[in-house]
């Protein structure tokens, strides 16, 4: 009867796009307990996210945990999103909101600013500590933004830093090579560390509850946990999603 339903429903939209609408048809999920938000480290090219593992960890049906990824979203254009997020529609049970945003702001300074890796953030002669802690401060301010747009939402909110860098050869396609080489891995890693640092301090500032994936010291261990340099592969989800599972599960219940 569902799949009939959204075929219906995909008919009628097919048929109003023609009129120049109806772009943000979408049925309601009142299974979604959590709402797993961010970019494409919750929607990535793995075959199966974090979220996925992480429902079958806690028992619960797969569309217990909504997907609300979206490849390619900086910080501010997260906080836009979840602000406009009608999650009283499409999801009226949820409680929870898993927030892992941030990664593309730095992807994206590095390109313009640092695309080989040269340098590393932490040295004293870094030549753009400016413009790096402009980014990195407004960075701070959507999250923190973002979090209170969650709490506003009467939604308990998750904020989780990111996973560190495999310390080896691995594919990069943010970089000019394609590849990421065992030189530039330390500088890549001091830009994810002043990341985390702005990630935790956005929790500390709001009250979010901290995921800090970046503790968890098993990921960055095997290559084999990597899709490539800035994704995990299927295996480096399911570990992630146990580093979730470890702070959801120690909360109280509501």
């Amino acid at each position: 009867m569902k799949n009939r339903t959204t075929l219906i429903l995909g008919m009628l939209c097919s048929g109003v796009l023609v009129l120049g609408g109806c772009t943000d048809l979408r049925l309601p999920n009142p299974d979604a307990v959590f709402i797993a938000f961010g970019d494409s480290a919750t929607n990535g090219p793995s075959d199966r996210n974090y979220h996925e593992f992480l429902a079958e960890m806690l028992g619960e049906p797969r569309t217990s945990i909504a997907n609300e990824g979206m490849g390619g979203e900086t910080s501010s254009e997260g906080v836009s999103r979840l602000r406009s997020l009608p999650e009283g529609e499409l999801y009226p049970n949820a409680t929870v909101l898993l927030y892992w945003e941030g990664g593309v702001n730095i992807t994206r300074f590095i390109r313009e600013n640092d695309s080989f890796l040269l340098r590393n953030p932490m040295d004293d002669d870094y030549p753009f500590a400016a413009s790096l802690n402009s980014m990195l401060d407004r960075l701070q301010i959507d999250l923190e933004s973002g979090v209170v747009a969650g709490q506003e939402k009467q939604l308990t909110v998750y904020l989780a830093t990111y996973f560190s860098l495999y310390d080896g050869l691995i594919e990069c396609d943010t970089l000019p090579l394609n590849l990421q080489f065992p030189g530039q891995a330390p500088n890549g890693q001091a830009y994810i560390d002043l990341l985390n640092e702005r990630i935790r301090a956005a929790a500390r500032n709001t009250g979010a509850i901290l995921v800090d994936v970046a503790a968890n010291d098993r990921i960055a261990a095997d290559k084999d946990h990597y899709e490539d340099c800035n994704h995990m592969s299927e295996e480096g989800n399911e570990l992630v999603a146990e580093t979730f599972l470890d702070v959801v599960s120690n909360q109280p219940s509501p």
